[in-house]
């Protein structure tokens, strides 16, 4: 049997680097009749031109390599090579026939280039500490550089005189080629008073800027605003903000919030779809509490100690906002003394009051769960 002849082993690869336009740098020597190399390009830029002469070499007489592309050779001749822009490397495999760039590589050239690739948050811009006067507002513009968004604000009642101070954070994404808005969300929220209501918030960009306005809706206090707003290649299907209390439960002057809760829960977490209450209400009185800030589909259950239908609860837009203490939903227990209804949230914060009224104390416990999109 005859051992076919010309069929070699790829070698381990070296790496060369490539510099400048002058004369033609080595980049393999001849290697034997019959032989091949193979050149890969590992610069994400540059493009290195490679040929078989040391003197003279130039574009016009050389097999240009691009980033993160290769070119088998002749290897039975020696091999040089330029780079007019600049410095790449090069990748040198003597017999070698094939290779292809990693999914991290080209990750990185997608990310120069601009494209939106999976490399996590990118900060579009922020603003911190900005002060807005009772019934003032303050604006500002971001630029757009990914297809989603992650907000995180912070709003806070400086001044903490009233019992709800509501700040409102105006979205609208501006085309500028075609100086119109394409897009436009407006969201409010209570101010905490004194610990921060921390919001998060997702969704879709669009257009080419973002206008950021900033509104305090209280007669008598200051809110102080921050805000950082967040480029992602991914893109949610919906502009979903959220009241979060990760790190520290927020509190409204004069008004409970759900982490009033004896039982130990967390007052509405983004990453939980729901909030808790839980405690005594007294003959013909009420408890008031803030829902935390959510926008869809939302489920109320109650379970009273009244045994009867008189445990009513309605859904309040706030004081300061459209309508006086306007009722959004309204209903009451069942002849068991239990609630258990469905109703939708909008983008702006809402309370929810519950009264007894049966002639003796009740315990009530309220459970809010949230609908995930």
């Amino acid at each position: 049997m005859t051992t076919p002849t010309g069929l070699l082993r790829a070698a381990t690869p070296t790496t060369v680097t490539i510099t400048g336009t002058f004369a033609g740098q080595p980049v393999c020597p001849a290697l034997g009749g019959g032989s091949s190399v193979l050149l890969f390009n590992n610069d994400l830029n540059n493009t290195v031109y490679v040929g078989y002469t040391n003197a003279g070499l130039g574009i016009t007489n050389t097999q240009a390599v691009q980033p993160l592309s290769s070119v088998v050779m002749d290897g039975s001749r020696a091999t040089y090579g330029i780079c007019p822009a600049g410095t790449a490397s090069l990748s040198v495999t003597p017999y070698g026939l094939a290779i292809t760039a990693s999914p991290v590589q080209i990750a990185q050239q997608l990310a120069i280039t601009g494209l939106p690739i999976n490399s996590g948050e990118i900060l579009m811009g922020q603003q911190t500490a900005v002060h807005v006067a009772p019934g003032a507002n303050t604006q500002f513009t971001f630029p757009v550089i990914r297809p989603g968004y992650i907000i995180k604000a912070h709003v806070t009642d400086i001044t903490g005189t009233t019992n709800i101070t509501l700040g409102f954070i105006d979205v609208q994404w501006f085309d500028q080629p075609t100086n119109i808005i394409v897009s436009h969300q407006g969201w409010g929220a209570f101010a905490g008073a004194p610990n921060t209501h921390n919001i998060i918030g997702s969704g879709p960009t669009a257009g080419t800027e973002v206008i950021v306005t900033l509104f305090n809706d209280s007669g008598a206090d200051t809110i102080s605003f921050d805000i950082f707003l967040y480029g992602t290649s991914v893109v949610p299907t919906r502009h979903d903000w959220r009241t979060d209390d990760q790190t520290a439960a927020y509190t409204i002057s004069g008004v409970q919030t759900f982490q009033s809760s004896g039982s130990g829960f967390s007052n509405e977490p983004a990453d939980a779809l729901g909030m808790v209450f839980s405690n005594g209400v007294g003959a013909g009185g009420s408890e008031t509490f803030a829902i935390g800030l959510f926008n869809g589909k939302v489920r109320l259950w109650g379970n009273t100690s009244s045994g009867t239908s008189d445990m009513a609860w309605e859904v309040h837009d706030n004081a300061n906002w459209f309508a006086s203490l306007n009722i959004v939903a309204n209903g009451k227990s069942d002849s068991n003394g239990n609630i258990d209804t469905e109703f939708s949230l909008d983008r702006v914060q809402r309370t929810i009051k519950i009264t007894n009224n049966n002639a003796a104390a009740k315990n009530l416990a309220i459970t809010l769960t949230i609908e995930d999109y």
